[in-house]
């Protein structure tokens, strides 16, 4: 299996270290934080004091937030765990399918975050949520497989290691 093969992983990780890659280097990410960047009081205010006028709408800030990371480290480290769980997950369950998985991490993190401080006025950046999502999908996946091949095990067709025995026939 090959990065390329898994497109929308690819995909993620392309747009993501592109966007978050031009903001750290031009030095723009501060204005993008504050401007893309999910912020609790934006939902609970439906805006906020002082007539900002934020370039994207709050409905739309935990899918914006998924691509800007506070520095290097952020973006290696989020991204790495993308790649690597990523790649497993959409040859599991699809490419439509992990796009989904995604976009609803991005928000259940966004919601986390607002429930704990519904008026706080701190960017949340990065894609961790919606990484949590695929890390998650990727663990119930091993634990799938390995309660298959525990019962391929107990019945005699699959040697504890998964490998099918001599002479046997799976059911």
């Amino acid at each position: 299996m090959t990065f390329f093969e898994t497109r929308a992983t690819a995909i993620i990780t392309i747009v993501t270290v592109v966007i978050s890659g031009l903001l750290l280097v031009t030095g723009a990410l501060p204005y993008w934080v504050v401007n893309a960047g999910f912020i609790p009081l934006r939902l609970t205010e439906l805006g906020m004091a002082g007539g900002h006028d934020f370039a994207i709408p709050a409905w739309a800030t935990p899918l914006t937030a998924a691509l800007l990371h506070g520095g290097w480290a952020h973006l290696a480290l989020n991204l790495v765990m993308l790649v690597y769980c990523g790649q497993f997950v959409e040859r599991a369950i699809g490419t439509a399918q992990i796009v989904v998985l995604y976009i609803v991490g991005a928000y259940f993190a966004a919601a986390g975050q607002w429930v704990l401080d519904p008026r706080s006025i701190a960017p949340m950046v990065g894609a961790s949520g919606a990484i949590s999502a695929v890390v998650g999908a990727m663990r119930c996946s091993m634990v799938s497989d390995a309660r298959a091949r525990s019962d391929r095990c107990r019945r005699g067709s699959y040697t504890c290691s998964g490998w099918p025995r001599r002479g046997s026939v799976s059911s």
